[in-house]
């Protein structure tokens, strides 16, 4: 690679291209082909490149995706890991329910939430990656496309991503009812008895439906990248 101080090209009447580089006060003059020009020029870009860095702002704590799209829009993908949650069901509370492994999907811009999502993990799987499979969200108010409904349930503004850590709490805290509960899991009970009979018990992963889709593909559909 040239490392001068100062590199001139020089490119005379005849079509002869000229290298004049001075080092330590020394001048020297190269005659080159193109195709070592554009070589050089390409060897130049690549190191110019090389030490350029995209910085991701501070990220919320659980955060298994970041993405930015040149328009602002940014896509956050969140783990939830809690096993138990207290719930409300219309108007009837259910204490520790059993909660599956779920990961969460926030698109943001100008400080405003502009979708929410949700899927599920099993807790086999050591920790997400590309490949990891998903599934169906396994009560209500998740559509089967993975997006959530919350209603009236208002979303705060988003001065800064690491805001999005309690966005998952505050699904889980949203009162229930049946919408999009139709084949959302395999259990076959309508969603009052499964949340009167599982209280206090472990999540059965046996309910949940495969989507037949991977953390990498929803997350790059998500995030339109």
């Amino acid at each position: 690679m040239i490392s001068y101080e100062e590199t001139l090209i020089r490119i005379n009447n005849r079509g002869e291209i000229w290298i004049e580089s001075e080092y330590n006060g020394t001048r020297t003059s190269k005659q080159i082909t193109i195709k070592q020009l554009c070589d050089l020029f390409a060897e130049m870009a690549g190191e110019a490149e090389a030490v350029k860095a995209v910085v991701s702002p501070a990220l919320p704590r659980g955060c298994v995706g970041y993405a930015e799209r040149t328009d602002g829009v940014v896509t956050v993908a969140i783990e939830y890991n809690e096993p138990h949650a207290d719930v409300v069901y219309y108007n009837t509370k259910y204490e520790n329910v059993p909660q599956p492994r779920m990961v969460f999907f926030y698109k943001v811009y100008q400080e405003r939430i502009r979708e929410s999502y949700v899927a599920c993990v099993s807790r086999k799987e050591l920790f997400i990656n590309n490949d990891t499979p998903l599934y169906r969200y396994p009560y209500s108010n998740v559509s089967g496309s993975f997006q959530i409904c919350f209603g009236a349930n208002a979303l705060p503004k988003i001065k800064d991503l690491s805001q999005l850590a309690g966005l998952p709490y505050f699904f889980v805290s949203c009162p229930m009812n049946d919408d999009w509960y139709e084949g959302a899991n395999r259990s076959g009970l309508v969603l009052r008895e499964l949340l009167e009979i599982t209280q206090g018990k472990e999540f059965d992963e046996n309910i949940l439906v495969d989507a037949s889709i991977t953390f990498k593909q929803l997350f790059e559909k998500i995030g339109g990248v």
